[in-house]
């Protein structure tokens, strides 16, 4: 380990610009993580990792090393990725760091970084890429389903819709409405509107949609969950139901990063945010 490059001279942080990197594990060459940024971005993982690790041993009075405690605590204080990072030493050996591509402008490396989180779904990133729920990976049945159907536009006035992220939890297995009520934080203010919807998008088509009755707390957990009418056994919202939702979260880079939104429609065509755009006035055409 005693050859490890740990940072680029400063006129390699010129050439490179914005790039896409990948960390790599030595022992089955497998991807763990994916990332993008510029300068000495690519070294911090380690770096950062080995920094949280001295101080921890500091803290408990014990002496530097990699090693992590085989605990509950060491669960709670170390992400996949550092766990990952730390066995990599443990065995002597170092994280394989490559740079995918270089050159890039920092919207180009945001598009070719969640391509490869999307291509590598092993990797420990918390977050899906930019733009992955909107234009990931689709077969062309998903892709000639989702552009066929008719834009989201309903003809009665609808004050709050949450729009929920749902292809992860329906990858793990759950169903629809499942997916789609659970487990989210909402603020206290959020869960009071009066009469609120919720759908579930997958590929920008809302999969799930239903009437929210009530929130409930997650035990041992910060987050919420609604249940609808019916529960478990809920009725489709019809108008929201079965609707291509591009032309909305299209104009919200909130969306982009795997968060929900909260929009309002008028009835006559027109939507506007309610949570997900810093303008919340603007009023945008549904299609």
């Amino acid at each position: 380990m005693g050859n490890e490059i740990t940072s680029f001279q400063e006129k390699i942080h010129i050439i490179l610009g914005y790039y896409v990197y990948k960390l790599i594990d030595p022992r089955n060459g497998q991807v763990f993580y994916v990332g993008r940024g510029n300068g000495n971005r690519i070294f911090d993982h380690v770096s950062g990792t080995v920094s949280k690790l001295a101080q921890i041993y500091k803290e408990l009075g014990k002496e530097d090393g990699y090693e992590i405690e085989n605990s509950e605590e060491a669960e709670n204080i170390f992400s996949l990725k550092e766990k990952t990072i730390n066995e990599i030493h443990i065995s002597n050996l170092e994280v394989l760091h490559v740079i995918h591509r270089h050159g890039l402008t920092l919207d180009q490396a945001k598009e070719v970084e969640a391509a490869l989180i999307d291509d590598y779904p092993g990797a420990s990133n918390v977050q899906g890429g930019y733009g992955s729920f909107e234009r990931g990976p689709m077969n062309v049945k998903e892709i000639v389903d989702k552009f066929s159907r008719e834009s989201v536009n309903p003809t009665e006035k609808i004050e709050n819709v949450f729009i929920f992220p749902i292809p992860n939890s329906l990858n793990d297995g759950q169903s629809i409405y499942d997916a789609t009520r659970r487990i989210w934080k909402v603020i206290q203010s959020n869960q009071n509107f009066k009469k609120p919807y919720a759908v579930g998008l997958r590929n920008s088509i809302s999969e799930g949609s239903y009437e929210i009755a009530k929130w409930v707390n997650v035990v041992n957990s910060t987050k919420q969950e609604f249940e609808s009418h019916n529960h478990p056994n809920p009725n489709v919202y019809q108008p929201l139901h079965n609707k291509n939702w591009s032309n909305i979260i299209s104009k919200s880079g909130y969306w982009n990063y795997g968060n929900y939104l909260i929009v309002e429609f008028d009835g006559n065509g027109k939507f506007r945010f309610v949570r997900g755009s810093q303008d919340k006035k603007t009023w945008y055409d549904c299609v």
